[in-house]
């Protein structure tokens, strides 16, 4: 998909707003997924399922905003998410629908980082991306002393047509588009 070559392109800019928000951190609400306090944190741009502004933290972040509004079409969830150092996230699935799960490296240590989904192994790199089905069984690990920070979105994917698209979000989510 061209909008994440954008965003890949864009990482600098992303970085540097991540930078400013770094403090402004929220628990990943299935604390039951991680060991420790603070284990997974993020930082809310977008909600699921329609995409909305998250007030109080859209804000902040502008060009990134910007840069996903305006590049990825049809975008739902989406925020920075940061995996404190020696943290391993188990073994769980997403929401189930039409969503796929894309991932911008951040800030990437190097070392044993990664996520596991449907046996195979991705690796996160600065400025790189890749997607996953995040409705199959996925996990991931952060064995290093750094954490690990990316750039999370949801998304539908292009090989979902609009009627169906539209269906879902009326059907299952009982919401109008």
């Amino acid at each position: 998909m061209s909008g994440f070559k954008v965003l890949e392109d864009n990482y600098e800019i992303i970085k540097s707003e991540y930078e400013q928000i770094k403090d402004d951190l929220i628990d990943w609400h299935q604390n039951h997924l991680y060991s420790e306090k603070d284990g997974w944190k993020v930082y809310p741009i977008f909600s699921y399922p329609k995409g909305e502004d998250c007030k109080g933290f859209t804000e902040k972040v502008p060009q990134t905003a910007n840069l996903i509004r305006n590049n990825i079409k049809h975008y739902s969830t989406a925020g920075f998410s940061r995996l404190k150092a020696g943290e391993v996230i188990q073994p769980h699935v997403g929401r189930q629908g039409i969503f796929l799960r894309y991932h911008l490296g951040i800030d990437v240590p190097n070392g044993d980082c990664g996520l596991k989904c449907d046996n195979k192994i991705h690796r996160w790199e600065n400025g790189k991306s890749f997607v996953f089905d995040d409705r199959l069984e996925h996990s991931a690990w952060n064995k290093t002393n750094q954490d690990r920070i990316i750039l999370l979105i949801d998304y539908v994917p292009n090989s979902i047509s609009e009627s169906e698209r539209v269906m879902y979000m009326r059907k299952k989510l009982k919401i109008s588009i």
